[in-house]
């Protein structure tokens, strides 16, 4: 009779490593199971800023808007292409966001007078697919 594989010190079985970064919890969410209320169509530089740099979405960097959404609703973030990039929570409505879509953020004051500083999509409520 041998003895058990693992029980003399042999490797046996399948071992599964985890990978660099496991999407979890909200994010999972964000990703399969939420439906989208909208999505924004944004640029290249916004594209490179949130899928390399983990930066948040800013209004600058939208160039179109489409659908209904207020905040805090799921939408779905598109490259230039047509590809959904990512989703994430909305931090402004839809309406809001055609209004000032493209401007930089020094200017969004001019043009919503209610305007608290928020982000289109804040890094925290975003997952990059």
């Amino acid at each position: 009779m041998l003895p058990h594989t693992a029980a003399v010190g042999k490797p046996v079985g399948t071992r599964f490593a985890g990978g660099e970064a496991a999407v979890k919890g909200k994010k999972l969410w964000l990703a399969y199971a939420g439906h989208s209320r909208g999505s924004v169509t944004i640029d290249d530089g916004a594209k490179a800023a949130l899928c390399l740099g983990g930066k948040s979405l800013l209004p600058a960097g939208v160039t179109n808007v489409t659908g209904s959404f207020i905040v805090g609703d799921a939408i779905s973030v598109e490259d230039l292409g047509g590809t959904v990039v990512a989703r994430g929570l909305a931090g402004m409505s839809a309406d809001d966001l055609r209004r000032v879509r493209g401007l930089k953020t020094s200017d969004i004051a001019r043009v919503l007078d209610s305007w608290s500083g928020a982000e289109v999509i804040h890094r925290d409520q975003l997952v990059i697919l």
